[in-house]
């Protein structure tokens, strides 16, 4: 949590421990007034509850303006911390979409590697060593010569395709 967070509830603490002091005030106030002798004069009764009434609607305008304080800081805290989830999905949304492009990358990669005919990898020596024809598609030696008797024709672009059209492709590191 940030600190600009911490010190959000920490105002939004204080305002309620205010509001609660005054409504406790309050009570204490009203419980005074109602043990004051009744035997006193109608005026003096009228002023009184005069003076009553008006610490009770400063008590009252007192606990609006806390009210409206403190709603303030909720919905700040509130925006804030829906910013902050608003920011972390879009974060997951952006690694979710790296990984996704990572994945597609390594499956090109798997396809670079496997024969398109048998779908098995390549070697770099023995009957399916990686080969390639004119028009560049690689395939396994074993596999192509086969494909190239049936057909005469490279079997992904299907440009015309010879025996003496195959050539061996040299490495010093073939993936296997």
């Amino acid at each position: 949590m940030s600190s600009r967070s911490n010190e959000s509830l920490s105002d939004i603490k204080s305002l309620v421990g205010r509001m609660i002091l005054m409504q406790v005030t309050e009570h204490l106030f009203l419980s005074a007034q109602q043990l004051l002798d009744s035997e006193v004069s109608i005026e003096e009764r009228v002023r009184r509850l005069e003076v009553l009434h008006s610490q009770m609607k400063w008590f009252n305008s007192e606990r609006t303006r806390i009210l409206d304080q403190l709603q303030v800081k909720i919905f700040t805290q509130i925006s804030v911390e829906q910013r902050m989830a608003m920011d972390t999905s879009r974060h997951v949304y952006e690694l979710r979409e790296g990984l996704n492009g990572l994945n597609l990358r390594l499956n090109s990669m798997q396809e670079d590697i496997n024969c398109p005919i048998c779908l098995s990898p390549w070697t770099s020596h023995g009957t399916h060593r990686v080969v390639s024809l004119r028009c560049g598609h690689l395939f396994g030696n074993n596999c192509i010569r086969i494909a190239i008797r049936r057909s005469h024709r490279c079997p992904i672009c299907r440009r015309r395709a010879l025996h003496g059209d195959v050539r061996r492709i040299f490495s010093r590191r073939l993936i296997q």
